[in-house]
């Protein structure tokens, strides 16, 4: 079972939790908001909390990274980012 936890901008930010019944509390750090600013180049930290062994997927601008909550957190790294120009 998936479950969006979170929608941050375009391209989105999307936070899963792959459970295999009850849903999870997995949740992302409060600055990961509307209105989230990255820095263009650099690598992208994404970390929370979850219930210990839990996995959690992010997927961003194409990118799912994927890991295993320990000691009931989490922490990923996304390669560097680069947005999309509009013209």
């Amino acid at each position: 079972m998936r479950m969006k936890l979170l929608a941050v901008i375009e391209p989105a930010l999307s936070i899963l939790a792959l459970t295999s019944g009850v849903s999870a509390e997995v949740r992302p750090n409060s600055l990961f908001a509307d209105n989230a600013v990255f820095q263009r180049g650099k690598q992208l930290p994404v970390w929370g909390i979850a219930r210990e062994g839990e996995r959690v997927t992010v997927e961003f601008g194409g990118q799912s990274v994927s890991t295993l909550a320990k000691d009931g957190k989490w922490k990923v790294l996304l390669v560097v980012w680069t947005p999309r120009t509009s013209r």
